[in-house]
């Protein structure tokens, strides 16, 4: 009986940990997708720097959602396939962007230690992203940290 018991309590204890997963996901995702944040995106990926810089305080906030990805996966909250299934694709923009590569490496760039947890997480985004000399600088940094 006991060993039934404790059967049981992992399998509920397994569907408590996927059901706090997706909701996590879901609360990430509303937050990434909230209107201030959600026009930071959109200046990333269309590399509109001129907006970037003069919404300095919203980029910052954007990249610190990044910064509490990398804190959910390594606490387990979110797995690192969750991750990339929903979200790979902006880190993809970010290293896209020259503008927040250098914000990245440039302007307090020891407060973002956190992206490079995340990024060192997806190898495979340097060898496609490692091309200009801000990249080249990014991952260099990425490495060091």
């Amino acid at each position: 009986a006991t060993c039934a018991t404790a059967a049981v309590a992992w399998i509920q204890l397994r569907r408590i940990n996927a059901t706090d997963s997706s909701r996590f996901l879901l609360e990430l995702r509303d937050s990434f997708s909230e209107k201030r944040r959600w026009k930071i995106h959109c200046a990333i990926r269309n590399h509109d720097n001129e907006f970037l810089k003069s919404n300095d305080a919203s980029v910052d906030d954007y990249l610190g959602l990044f910064e509490i990805c990398e804190v959910m996966i390594d606490k387990g909250t979110i797995t690192v396939n969750d991750f990339k299934n929903f979200y790979f694709y902006r880190l993809e923009y970010i290293l896209d962007n020259s503008f927040i590569l250098e914000k990245l490496l440039n302007e307090k760039a020891s407060y973002w230690r956190n992206i490079s947890k995340l990024f060192k997480r997806f190898p495979e985004l340097k060898e496609e992203y490692y091309e200009t000399p801000e990249q080249i600088l990014f991952w260099e940094k990425v490495e060091d940290e």
